[in-house]
């Protein structure tokens, strides 16, 4: 149940960005609420996830996990495309992940 957590946490944390973007591209102002309620969302996640656990490892990993998700949503939404850093870069995104979390 926690992973789950962190899943949307990262997704809450990552979504606003896609969607603000794409609210300038078509100024629909239902993407600007829709990008509201994922932080809020985003909060209550934060809640759950924060209670007794180690805020030096959860948040970087979430903001992490963020990163590439956005990354993916780049990719996927408006077609940006990866140079061999920026797939380096995201492969060390993984590895600070695995760091953050292996015991």
């Amino acid at each position: 149940m926690a992973l789950l957590w962190y899943v949307v946490a990262a997704a809450c944390s990552a979504c606003p960005v896609a969607l603000v973007k794409k609210y300038t591209e078509t100024k629909e102002s239902a993407l600007l609420f829709i990008s509201l309620l994922s932080q809020c969302i985003l909060i209550y996640a934060y809640f759950i996830i924060l209670q007794d656990k180690n805020i030096t490892v959860i948040y970087p990993m979430i903001k992490i996990l963020s990163i590439l998700m956005v990354a993916l949503l780049g990719f996927l939404m408006f077609g940006n495309t990866f140079s061999a850093k920026s797939i380096l870069g995201i492969l060390f995104g993984f590895l600070s992940i695995y760091l953050l979390t292996y015991k």
